[in-house]
């Protein structure tokens, strides 16, 4: 009986390996298509106040930026406004798209990031590695014929517009056709958000009805 146990252990371990092989092969279905595909990441909206430098470890990747227009509230006022131009809208945090296909299916791709220290959260930088990054590996056209625009929030406007410089030239490699990006820093007024989210808007339906 002893010798026996060694011989079933191994056949439920070939069992399971084989099944994973299987599982590795089959086709995934593919995601539905969307007019505008919208990520964001915005970490939590009403994270506390960080302490004082010796107060030790702490995750200020956590923090909203800023508390008031962070990137999930610009996100949805995008949204929005396009739904209500009657585009079909998929706007989620962008941990959640694994699958390079749910971008390639979408006409339009709108990227939004906190901007710390002038640069985009390391949530957006894993995206674009594991996901846009394998889109742009397939060779071929890529996102051309698609648009691509981005946003960001900062406590100064002047660093959000430093992100979206930065996401702009990275994105650029894709080939798809540059969108107005959006910059909201904390004394950015409640009119210029509606304006320049406005102004992202028009183009973004020019590019889904040509």
């Amino acid at each position: 009986m002893r010798k026996a146990i060694p011989f079933v252990i191994a056949v439920v371990i070939l069992a399971i390996f084989t099944a994973m092989l299987v599982r590795g092969k089959e086709k995934v279905p593919a995601p539905k298509a969307v007019d505008v595909l919208i990520v964001y990441f915005s970490g939590k909206v009403n994270a506390p106040k960080l302490p004082k430098p010796d107060a030790g470890p702490v995750d200020i990747i956590t923090q909203a930026t800023p508390p008031k227009n962070n990137t999930k509230q610009i996100a949805e006022k995008i949204a929005a406004k396009l739904k209500q131009r009657q585009l079909k809208v998929t706007c989620v945090p962008v941990e959640k798209v694994k699958d390079p296909r749910i971008v390639l299916q979408a006409k339009v791709l709108l990227v939004g990031s906190p901007s710390y220290f002038s640069l985009p959260c390391w949530q957006v930088i894993r995206f674009i590695d594991e996901v846009l990054y394998r889109i742009y590996l397939a060779g071929g056209r890529r996102l051309s014929g698609k648009a691509v625009g981005v946003f960001s929030t900062a406590d100064l406007k002047s660093y959000a517009r430093a992100c979206t410089r930065y996401l702009t030239v990275g994105l650029s490699q894709l080939r798809g056709d540059r969108l107005p990006s959006v910059a909201v820093g904390k004394g950015t007024s409640e009119q210029e958000v509606n304006k320049a989210i406005d102004k992202l808007v028009e183009e973004v339906l020019k590019k889904v009805r040509k």
